[in-house]
């Protein structure tokens, strides 16, 4: 895919000339020149029109060399592999079985519930059973399932074109949902609904209601269309910021020209049945007369769905009991009673930095309704984690930056679980005033005092807890003097019947301050200050649970009241250990009776139980293992003395992933889930049990749920295979030593990259196949490498398929983040370089074939490489990259900014900082004309309020004055060496609709990665073709 200066094509629209406003920037004595600052105005026509032009520019070369076709052929293929009526697992919590459900056509699941009774007591067995039979079978419809929430359904309630659920809580009476809506086209500003639950079964009802339902219902499916579309989704989007019955939106609208009642009644009485359904590549017609399914002017549906306010059962809605947006919020939300919750609000940065108390039975316009309970002035921490521990004793959430995090801890009443009465009070943190630049201005109501400012230094508790409410006592963890990064639950029995314990999981970001540890504290050693001035412990009362292994990480532990659930990661991948709390017990008591005042810490190798030894050995042919614990302990000591004599784990044993699920979501459970992901196998889910406690025989009950199929050309898992390869991180640079690493503080340590493959083993040539190569490498995200059915795309082309696991991950701990963090932030690029040569030098990639892909700080590590090594990459991909780094970190106004000195260092106030990420930033650095680049395509939102739309535009600015200055260069001659000059391809495109995060939608997403793999073998062949 490259174009030529030769000639240019005709059908393809040229890209857009920026003009050139040069901008003077100039800090700690360096001085830089920007020419394109002002496409950061959002506001200007201009800035909309030249990125039009490149959406225009990148659709016709798109069209003009195939790609456009090729994206509907791969869209198709990996289409066609899905399941379209996908369910997922039911899970029990409290009376109800939950699960999801998606429709053919539909982009957003559906989720139901069951109740527990004597009929569905053996729901998940029943499932199991059925899709152990046939994979692809669709989970039936149930007398007494309830479709308790539709996103599909709610979206067109509330005429948006984007949304994107959030967070999604059942109350305590189990009657109403508290459900977190991004309504704002991504920009990730989420609204709470309080939704009453009914049955809004859309499916049902269209199939029901009449001849008319079932006809539409069966074109839509032959068309291959949402049922969900319609003409009514073209009226007018709600805007009213006060709460609405989501009834009233379907409400026939008889203002509306293009139908007459007289249209409306006829439409009813001749209902056309499905034979009169024709579709074609307009749309859906009826009875001969076609049009757009989402045409305003009146169509099939519009009749159908006035037609329907003369039913006898009207069509179902979401019965919206309060529409919260006081505040602008993030997608968490907790329920405190079953009228009270809390959520958390944003700040004029996008920051999440209050904890909002909001009583339902209050009147909206009441200043009791939300009131801020707690405010994090610091601009480097954020507020997160609303949650209640494993035990449902107590309420929390977390103030936390990228090292160092301070927990709040809110008792519930007593006697109760999940419940706490009156208004949480913090009596610390606050700051002197809040901000009301961030309050919504859309209409809503006017925002009283106790919404805008401390509650502490404006009211009394009395005055402040108006509406009858007591306050709740709400306690720091422990200081935040403390600089540690910890997770923390509570467990009731931990050590015997009634010896509570909280369980922390500590991890230290300073270099050379320890070592990650799992520790404890008894529940009679926490300091209950009733002032709550104090802290509930100090970290020197913290008891070490598990000694330190520097071959295992521990993420997380989940605690149940029979076993803990340790996440860890070993080699590179991740697995899920079990520790019985009865070996607890007895640990407890045989040092209680040696008369020690100190319990011996645990072993995270030899102590707990590794279940992947069960779930992964071999895969697919586990379907149903009984065993007693006992002897799987001795089984896996003879393991772990063979591997310590081959030297580890093997290749084979690291290309697994285990994680734990959502299960039961009952503390006393003994049944719990795991997912074992691989990258050529589609996932599988087990249950796992635990049987024979109180007999002091505990056994391990392990069962196969459920295995995702793949559906399209028969598919083999065998004729596919996966690696994980070490690459030494010089080894880009030791092998060419014309490149020259990207600057850090510290001289990086040699060490080996693990990188993630698979390929077609018919297919699989040694330096033969082409390789597309992901990377993120940022903030201690891991890659796991999960089956996608949409990889086989690539696959079944002969690619090789990668994702390098580079330093700044969490891949292997949090020492691994360390390496590639702040002044050490070169090194995630660095080791991505060697990446890229070791796989083309070795022969996993043809010299020459290698394209790569990274989002937003992934985006930054492929355009920081592609500047020092471009030779090595046949194409980028970039999507939302952060590729003006400094410029932004200099910025504290923009979002995020702040919180990214956490990551880059702050080139504001350090000079050291400002010099190495100088060198770092993509848009300062780009080659001189006359360097040969690679294809280039830069995927951006208009929306998003991580990365600017304008950053990736300014990159392309520049690329495209580049190419204008190597054109002068040549003299504007269109040969090159006596031949046609190829170009490389330069794309931007703009999505004006999302943010970024990009569609949300499960089809929208899949034409977004159908476009980035046509790129990817577009660019393929025209590289084949030009090498014969």
């Amino acid at each position: 895919m490259s174009t030529s200066s030769e000639h240019s094509e005709p059908d393809i629209v040229q890209p857009p000339k920026y003009g050139r406003v040069e901008y003077r920037m100039e800090h700690f004595g360096d001085v830089r020149t920007d020419p394109y600052h002002w496409l950061r105005d959002g506001r200007s026509s201009e800035v909309r029109k030249l990125l039009r032009r490149e959406n225009a520019h990148m659709e016709s070369a798109f069209a003009a060399y195939g790609g456009k076709r090729l994206s509907r052929t791969l869209y198709n293929q990996m289409r066609a592999r899905w399941k379209e009526d996908e369910a997922s697992l039911p899970y029990r919590d409290r009376s109800y079985w939950y699960y999801s459900r998606t429709v053919p056509n539909a982009d957003h699941p559906l989720f139901c519930r069951r109740p527990v009774s004597v009929d569905s007591g053996t729901f998940v067995e029943e499932v199991a059973h059925l899709w152990a039979q046939d994979p692809h079978a669709p989970l039936p419809a149930y007398e007494d399932e309830v479709v308790f929430f539709d996103l599909n359904l709610f979206a067109r309630e509330l005429r948006l074109d984007y949304v994107e659920l959030g967070d999604m809580e059942v109350s305590p009476d189990e009657q109403q949902l508290a459900v977190t809506v991004d309504c704002s086209s991504g920009r990730e500003v989420f609204t709470i609904f309080i939704v009453e639950i009914t049955n809004v079964n859309y499916e049902q009802w269209l199939h029901q209601h009449s001849e008319l339902g079932r006809a539409w219902a069966a074109a839509m499916a032959q068309s291959k269309l949402s049922i969900y579309n319609s003409p009514t989704s073209a009226l007018p989007r709600y805007s009213s910021s006060k709460s609405f019955s989501a009834a009233d939106d379907y409400t026939f609208r008889t203002s509306r020209k293009s139908v007459s009642t007289g249209d409306i009644v006829d439409a009813f009485q001749s209902a056309p049945s499905s034979s009169q359904f024709t579709s074609g590549a307009g749309g859906v017609s009826v009875g001969g007369s076609e049009r757009g399914s989402t045409n305003a002017s009146v169509t099939s549906a519009d009749a159908f769905f006035a037609a329907s306010a003369f039913s006898r059962k009207p069509a179902p809605s979401h019965k919206v009991k309060r529409r919260i947006d006081v505040f602008d919020a993030t997608d968490e939300v907790l329920w405190l009673s079953s009228t009270t919750l809390l959520y958390l609000g944003l700040d004029s940065r996008m920051r999440s930095h209050r904890v909002i108390f909001h009583d339902l039975t209050a009147d909206e316009d009441s200043p009791h309704s939300d009131v801020i309970c707690y405010e994090e002035p610091n601009e480097a921490f954020w507020v997160s984690s609303l949650c209640y521990s494993a035990d449902d004793r107590f309420a929390m959430f977390t103030t936390s930056s990228s090292g160092s995090t301070q927990v709040y801890v809110m008792p519930c009443d007593e006697g109760k679980k999940r419940w706490v009465s009156g208004v949480p009070v913090v009596h610390c943190g606050f700051a002197s005033g809040g901000d009301s630049d961030d309050i919504r201005s859309n209409g809503g109501p006017t925002c009283s005092t106790s919404r805008t400012t401390s509650i502490h230094t404006t009211r009394s508790n009395a005055d402040f807890v108006g509406g009858g409410h007591a306050s709740a006592a709400v306690h720091r963890f422990t200081d935040q003097a403390e600089d540690v990064d910890l997770d923390l639950d509570h467990h009731s029995s931990l050590f015997g019947e009634a010896i509570g314990a909280w369980v922390i999981v500590i991890t230290s970001l300073k270099r050379g301050s320890g070592h990650w540890r799992v520790a404890y504290v008894l529940d009679d050693k926490m300091l209950w200050d009733e002032s709550q001035n104090l802290s509930l412990c100090e970290s020197t009362m913290w008891q070490t649970l598990f000694t330190y292994d520097p071959q295992i990480f521990v993420e997380g532990v989940e605690c149940w009241r029979d076993y803990l659930l340790l996440s860890v990661r070993q080699a590179a991948s991740s697995t899920v250990l079990l520790l019985p709390v009865r070996k607890l017990w007895s640990h407890w008591l045989d040092n209680r009776d040696s008369g020690s005042s100190c319990l011996p810490p645990l072993s995270v190798r030899h102590d707990a139980l590794d279940l992947r030894a069960v779930v992964c050995y071999p895969l697919v042919s586990v379907s149903n293992v009984c065993f007693s614990v006992e002897k799987f302990y001795q089984m896996q000591w003879r393991e772990q003395e063979r591997q310590e004599f081959e030297g580890g784990l093997g290749e084979s044993d690291c290309v697994h992933f285990v994680r734990s699920c959502a299960g039961d979501d009952v503390f006393d459970t003994r049944t719990w889930r795991l997912v074992v992901a691989h990258p050529t196998i589609p996932s599988v889910t087990f249950s796992c049990t635990l049987g024979g406690v109180e007999e002091g025989e505990t056994s391990l009950s392990v069962k196969k749920l459920y295995q995702v199929p793949v559906g399209g050309t028969p598919f083999c898992a065998d004729d596919y295979d996966a690696t994980i390869v070490w690459v030494p991180s010089d080894y880009g640079f030791r092998s060419d030593l014309l490149l020259q690493m990207l600057p850090t503080k510290e001289p990086p340590d040699v060490v080996g990259i693990p990188v993630y493959l698979c390929w077609k083993k018919s297919l699989l040539e040694r330096g033969g196949n082409p390789m597309f190569l992901t990377v993120y490498g940022s903030y201690g995200e891991c890659c796991d490498v999960d089956f996608e059915s949409e990889r086989l795309a690539l696959l079944d082309r002969g690619f090789v398929w990668g994702a390098a696991a580079v330093r700044g991950g969490g891949e292997l701990g949090t020492g691994w983040r360390v390496a590639g963090r702040k002044l050490q932030r070169g090194t995630t690029v660095n080791d991505f370089v060697s990446v890229a040569s070791f796989m083309q030098k070795t022969g996993w990639c043809a010299d020459g074939r290698l394209v790569v892909s990274g989002a937003s700080a992934g985006g930054f590590v492929v355009t920081a490489a592609m500047n020092i090594a471009p030779h090595l990459f046949l194409a980028v991909v970039a999507s939302v990259p952060f590729v003006d780094c400094l410029t932004t970190l200099l910025d504290p106004t923009l979002p995020l900014t702040v919180s990214e000195w956490e990551e880059f260092g702050n080139p504001l106030e350090d000079a050291e900082a400002y010099s190495i990420i100088r060198a770092l930033s993509p848009m300062d650095n780009i080659p001189p004309p006359g360097v040969a680049l690679p294809h280039i395509m830069m995927l951006t939102a208009w929306h998003d309020t991580r990365v600017g739309y304008w950053e990736s535009l300014a990159f392309v600015a520049r690329l495209r004055e580049r190419r204008e200055k190597e054109r002068a260069n040549r003299g504007n001659t269109s040969m090159c060496d006596g031949k046609p000059c190829a170009e490389r391809a330069i794309l931007h495109y703009c999505d004006f609709a999302v943010g970024h995060g990009g569609a949300t939608g499960r089809y929208q997403r899949l034409k977004e990665v159908a476009r980035e793999y046509a790129f990817v073998v577009l660019v393929q062949e025209a590289a084949e073709q030009s090498s014969t």
